[in-house]
Parts: C-alpha cells; sequence; structure tokens
C-alpha cells in the first residue's frame, strides 16, 4: 500500500478519518421519521439498510480504485472486504 499522506495520523486513510468514538444506532429525530419507518415495515427496513450497505461498498471501492487504479476488480473487492472487516473488528 502506498504510504499516508504527509501530515497523516497513523491508523487514518491519508488522515481523512478521524479517531472518535463509534455509535452507530439511528436515533429518529422525528415524529414523521418514526411514523415512516413504522410504514416501511421490517422488510422495508431491511431493504433500506441493504441498499445503503450496497452504497458504501461502491463508494469505498471508488476510493480503492482511486489509490491504486491499476487493480482488478476482484482485487478492488478484496481491499474494500478487507477495509470493512479491520473496522468492524476495531469498532467492536
Amino acid at each position: 500500500m502506498a504510504a499516508p499522506a504527509p501530515g497523516a495520523r497513523a491508523g487514518s486513510y491519508n488522515g481523512a478519518m478521524i479517531d472518535r468514538p463509534r455509535d452507530f444506532r439511528f436515533a429518529p429525530q422525528s415524529e414523521q421519521e418514526i411514523a415512516a419507518l413504522r410504514r416501511l415495515g421490517g422488510t422495508g427496513r431491511l431493504a433500506m439498510v441493504g441498499a445503503l450497505c450496497t452504497s458504501g461498498r461502491r463508494l469505498m471501492a471508488a476510493r480503492v480504485l482511486s489509490q491504486h487504479p491499476d487493480w482488478t476488480p476482484e482485487l478492488v473487492d478484496r481491499e474494500v472486504t478487507r477495509r470493512i472487516a479491520d473496522a468492524t473488528r476495531r469498532a467492536g
């Protein structure tokens, strides 16, 4: 992997990530949000989470590809999976 950018903190992606407690819980902020989530039902909420995960993986893949334009799609996917697994281990 490439060396971090000058001034980047250890453990960050070129200094873009900051160290802070990670609280991934979602709390609706209004009665309208609560009502909308209830209307979705369990299946709809699960589909929404799946779509967010897919979007997140695509964004991360674009970042990895920008850092390693010569990598194959398989290498990019493997790196995305590694980064997600690493973040999960550190958060849990």
